[in-house]
């Protein structure tokens, strides 16, 4: 029995949390009054913490100490969270601290340890790229390679992905979408769409929630990913997730299975 939550900087970086059986507000605030100076004092840590959360241990989260978890979120710089192990019902109670300072698309939720380790070492790898885009001839930083979309003459959108996926990548081809979709009629603005996600090994937080506001606002009937790895599947389930439409994405190992399945009525 874990009767006390307990936090350790792990070497490469990440703060990682351990908490106890019954989260109760005294606890937690005993808890925060322990990680906060030791996260603001140290100078790495400046520009936000990373952290890998086990919630394996908790029987109960009582709302009052959810209260000072919003406080911590809302107050301190958090890069992104993998928390790991919790119950259906402890993880909607953590994840409502992060609802309210809008910081969801930072909370993210696996079924074990390396699983969320390896989404905030592999978010790492996104968002450095993000930072070290080629310079254009006209000055303007820029990925590498770009997503390309194409429109099959069958009517549905296809999408392949580039190795690193950041926020300029991604916006550009969403707003392809979103414009080709501006131009359909009434009837037809219900599209389907196959993503080849064969190259994806990175996928950085601001492409998230770029992903997340056109899956949210389109008419999406159905969305085929074939070629993608363990991580981006669990990426994609996500987002979907907290879009409530996790039933119209599928992956797929080949893109003949996806296309098959794009094709169903």
């Amino acid at each position: 029995m874990q009767n006390e939550t307990t936090f350790e900087k792990l070497d490469n970086g990440i703060i990682e949390i351990r908490y106890c059986e019954h989260v109760t507000p005294e606890n937690q605030a005993e808890f925060f009054g322990r990680l906060r100076p030791f996260v603001e004092n140290d100078a790495s840590l400046k520009d936000g913490v990373e952290y890998l959360i086990d919630m394996s241990s908790i029987k109960k989260y009582d709302e009052e100490a959810r209260f000072l978890t919003e406080k911590f979120v809302n107050e301190t710089k958090i890069k992104r969270t993998a928390a790991y192990g919790a119950s259906e019902e402890v993880s909607n109670e953590h994840n409502k601290a992060y609802a309210k300072p809008q910081k969801s698309i930072l909370n993210h939720y696996f079924k074990e340890r390396d699983q969320a380790l390896a989404w905030l070492l592999a978010e790492r790898v996104a968002n450095a790229y993000s930072s070290s885009k080629i310079t254009s001839e006209n000055g303007e930083q820029m990925p590498a390679e770009w997503n390309t979309l194409y429109i099959s003459p069958d009517g549905y959108l296809e999408v392949i992905y580039t190795a690193h996926v950041d926020y300029e990548n991604q916006n550009r081809v969403l707003t392809e979408i979103e414009d080709f979709v501006s131009t359909l009629t009434p009837e037809n603005k219900t599209i389907d769409i196959l993503s080849d996600m064969s190259k994806v090994v990175s996928f950085s937080d601001a492409a998230q929630m770029r992903s997340l506001e056109t899956i949210t606002t389109q008419h999406i009937r159905k969305v085929a990913v074939f070629g993608a790895n363990e991580q981006m599947v669990i990426i994609r389930s996500i987002m979907f997730s907290k879009a409530g439409k996790n039933d119209i994405q599928r992956n797929f190992k080949t893109r003949e299975e996806a296309l098959s399945w794009l094709r169903e009525s």
